[in-house]
């Protein structure tokens, strides 16, 4: 069983470990969100040279690309 001193050692420590939680969630989300960000820039960059394929001949090029399924 553990003492009662280390039930208040925890105690204690506990705001410290919440802000250290809350600093992890944060650099976690931060991180997700950068990831994301460039996710989407990668998708908006190859949709715009798609329309600018379609605008330019009037057909899409996608099969070719992906290969044969």
């Amino acid at each position: 069983m553990s003492s009662p001193g280390g039930t208040e050692n925890t105690q204690k420590n506990s705001p410290e470990l919440d802000a250290e939680h809350a600093q992890k969630v944060l650099d976690m989300e931060h991180t997700q969100q950068m990831k994301l960000k460039e996710r989407q820039k990668f998708f908006e960059e190859a949709f715009q040279q798609d329309m600018e394929q379609y605008l330019s001949t009037g057909y899409l090029q996608i099969a070719e690309r992906r290969g044969k399924l």
